[in-house]
């Protein structure tokens, strides 16, 4: 679903980047390896919560090791 999505909007917006929300799951995660991996769209912010201060720079390095 994540990467049909991030292919319709960047049909018509031409994405650089994908932002995620409440990213609090494997689920949302393996779908920004797909969006990079089909699209070549990079993660650029994660949120963790619903505040301003909850949202990071994305580090894929960090994240594969949070879930393995």
């Amino acid at each position: 679903n994540a990467v049909v999505q991030a292919k319709e909007f960047n049909t018509a917006l031409e994405l650089n980047g994908v932002i995620v929300t409440k990213l609090d799951g494997s689920g949302k995660g393996g779908g920004l390896v797909a969006i990079k991996h089909e699209l070549g769209i990079p993660t650029r912010f994660i949120g963790t919560g619903e505040k301003v201060e909850n949202f990071a720079p994305f580090d894929a390095r960090e994240f594969v090791e949070t879930i393995l």
